[in-house]
C-alpha cells in the first residue's frame, strides 16, 4: 500500500471540527500541494482523500473536489506580475513567483487565525505535511512552505519533527 492510499490516516476517524477549522485546513492543504505551483495528480487524489475525510465522508465527487481547488486557486490569483513587451519574461515570472508566495504567505496568517485549538494546528500541519510527501518529491518552495507553516502555526521545531514523525507512521514508516 502507497502513501497515497495511507493519506486519509492521518485524518482522525472522529473529529470535532467547526466549519471554519474545516475549510481552513483544507486550504492549508491546498497550499501545501500548491507551493512548487504544480499541482500532480498524485497530490490531486491526495488532497481528495483528505477532504472526504475531514467531511466524515468516503469520497467527495468530482464536482466537490472541482469546487474546492477552484475557491482555493481563486483566492491566491489576485496577484499576477504582467509581462509587458520588451520585459524580461524570466524576470517577470520570478517576480510573480515572489508575488505568489508572498500572498500565500499572507493566507497562512489569516487561515492560522480560524484554528485557535492546538489540536487543529497540529492537524493541519499534519495533513500538511501528508500531502507534500504524496507526488515523493521534494521542492525548494515545498520547504520553504513547510517552514512558514511551522511558524505561522506557531509550532516548535521539535513539535514539528513529532507530528511528521506520527504522519511517517501513519504512512506505514515509509
Amino acid at each position: 500500500m502507497g502513501t497515497l492510499e495511507q493519506v486519509g490516516n492521518v485524518v482522525p476517524d472522529k473529529l470535532d471540527l467547526t466549519p471554519k477549522e474545516r475549510e481552513a485546513i483544507l486550504e492549508i492543504a491546498y497550499l501545501a500541494i500548491a507551493a512548487d505551483r504544480v499541482l500532480r495528480e498524485e497530490e490531486v487524489e491526495a488532497f481528495r482523500k483528505v477532504a472526504a475525510r475531514l467531511q466524515g465522508k468516503d469520497d467527495i465527487s468530482e464536482g466537490e473536489l472541482g469546487t474546492l481547488l477552484d475557491r482555493f486557486t481563486n483566492r491566491l490569483e489576485h496577484t499576477k506580475a504582467t509581462v509587458i513587451p520588451g520585459d524580461d519574461v524570466d524576470d517577470a515570472m520570478s517576480e510573480r513567483v515572489k508575488l505568489l508566495r508572498a500572498e500565500a504567505d499572507e493566507r497562512l496568517r489569516v487561515l492560522v487565525q480560524d484554528l485557535p485549538r492546538p489540536e487543529t494546528r497540529s492537524l493541519a500541519y499534519k495533513v500538511a505535511y501528508a500531502l507534500a510527501l504524496c507526488d515523493l518529491e521534494t521542492t525548494d518552495e515545498e520547504f520553504e512552505f513547510d517552514l512558514q507553516l511551522v511558524e505561522s502555526l506557531g509550532l516548535s521545531h521539535d513539535q514539528a519533527g513529532e507530528l511528521s514523525d506520527e504522519v511517517v507512521a501513519a504512512f506505514g514508516g515509509m
